[in-house]
């Protein structure tokens, strides 16, 4: 089966708002109103209704035993951490392990949290059988519940909390734990922020300051986030400090990010944060192990960013929309120039230059509109393939859509080689795996332009 991808409406024919002929696109799911990706319980309900009916049953699914067996097998490795963050770090991968597993996989029911709160009954379950000496080690079972209260969202950590009370008098009867575990459930962040931003590729590297009670464990939080096709989690985790974790994300981004410095953001540098798609609705199927290692993790981080925050009087920003109200007026204008400029004087088709405009900017995170990233350039192609193929406005936007590309990658003043695998991308619509590395195909039939082949 194919896994759960982004809501969209069905394809219909749309007008421009000054009133040309329609053109056909994509149109995108409702707009989310929670930050940080969250959904309404009515919205959440009505997704889960229809992902049971599709056989996705959030209750129950054959992996979630097997995965959780896999897990407490595996559990042995958190006895060799000396602190919360060391067995935070080991829980998460452990965890994301099989997360990657099932989403490359070809089993249903990808519901993480209910797979989260089985593995954490499961877990307690081998404890308690373990004092009792009729199960297994308890020591690793139990270390990994205080990681995955650490790592869980609110919710998911009072479900974990509730498992651990269950056994929590017979552990005490049998020996002390490290004082440190009961650091875990209480990650708290301190407010310090810092911000790294791309200046050719439309990828932001958030960097907050976390430390456990007592102000154990000071470390550094990143969430690397791309807004090629949407603002996403590319990946992320914990470091020692601001600059080993700017250098994780430079790494993680490439050549283009070589030279940027990380910088105190203000409220609206963080639109970024609040916009990523964190839940299982979400998911593509091509998500890599670095995203996956931090699925729980990276929305409990920012759970508890937030609430730092307002404690000092500050806040994340409300997460607007993308694509209410966009303004495309000025992007049609300078494109109509520089074409003109390169063609003789003659100006491009003016509805399919503001088809183009209107697909480009609609959902791009603010400060990213002229960021024609090979991999965002490749989504837009699969987009305005997917219009109407016998209307004239997708035939000229087709046309278009190459030197939509050069243009904006000049107003961008974007490096020749980038401006050009761009540009080419936009006549193949298909992109290497260097270019925004946060898919992973490894495994899975490929359709043209790198795209899941359809199940």
């Amino acid at each position: 089966m194919s896994p759960v991808s982004r809501p969209r409406k069905s394809k219909k024919a749309k007008s421009s708002k000054r009133g040309s002929a329609g053109w056909a696109a994509v149109s995108r799911g409702a707009e989310q109103t929670l930050f940080g990706g969250a959904l309404l319980p009515e919205q959440r309900a009505a997704l889960a209704a229809v992902a049971q009916g599709l056989g996705h049953d959030q209750q129950e699914a054959d992996w979630y035993a097997e995965s959780s067996a896999r897990v407490l097998d595996e559990a042995g490795v958190l006895l060799g951490a000396f602190g919360p963050r060391e067995l935070e770090d080991a829980t998460a991968a452990l965890l994301g392990a099989q997360l990657f597993e099932r989403v490359h996989g070809d089993g249903g029911g990808l519901w993480f949290g209910a797979w989260f709160e089985q593995l954490a009954q499961a877990a307690a379950e081998q404890v308690r059988a373990g004092l009792e000496g009729t199960g297994g080690p308890w020591e690793a079972p139990w270390r990994l519940l205080h990681g995955m209260a650490s790592i869980g969202t609110p919710d998911l950590c009072a479900v974990t909390l509730r498992a651990m009370n269950r056994v929590q008098k017979q552990v005490r009867r049998t020996t002390q734990p490290p004082e440190w575990l009961r650091l875990l459930p209480k990650p708290t962040a301190t407010g310090e922020l810092r911000l790294l931003r791309d200046p050719h590729l439309p990828r932001m590297g958030v960097l907050a300051e976390f430390a456990y009670p007592g102000g154990a464990d000071r470390h550094v939080y990143l969430w690397d986030v791309d807004a090629c096709e949407g603002p996403c989690l590319a990946g992320g985790g914990s470091h020692e400090d601001f600059a080993q974790a700017a250098a994780a994300w430079r790494s993680a981004v490439g050549e283009t990010a070589g030279h940027c410095a990380p910088y105190v953001p203000d409220q609206a540098d963080l639109q970024c944060l609040v916009q990523l798609d964190l839940g299982e609705e979400m998911l593509r199927g091509t998500e890599n192990r670095e995203r996956l290692d931090e699925w729980y993790r990276a929305n409990r981080r920012l759970y508890e960013l937030d609430r730092a925050l307002r404690k000092r009087g500050q806040a994340l920003p409300l997460r607007q929309s993308l694509y209410a109200d966009v303004e495309t007026r000025w992007a049609e204008e300078a494109f109509a120039e520089w074409y003109a400029e390169r063609n003789g004087g003659r100006r491009p088709d003016a509805e399919g230059a503001a088809a183009l405009a209107e697909e480009w900017l609609e959902g791009a995170l603010p400060g990213t509109e002229l960021q024609p990233s090979p991999h965002r350039v490749q989504s837009q192609y699969a987009l305005i393939h997917d219009w109407r193929p016998d209307h004239p406005v997708t035939a000229s936007a087709h046309a278009l859509f190459p030197d939509w590309v050069r243009f904006l990658a000049e107003r961008g003043d974007y490096p020749e080689a980038l401006a050009e695998r761009a540009a080419t991308t936009a006549t193949t619509g298909e992109r290497t795996p260097a270019d925004c590395p946060i898919d992973d195909f490894s495994g899975l039939g490929e359709a043209p332009g790198g795209a899941r082949s359809a199940e």
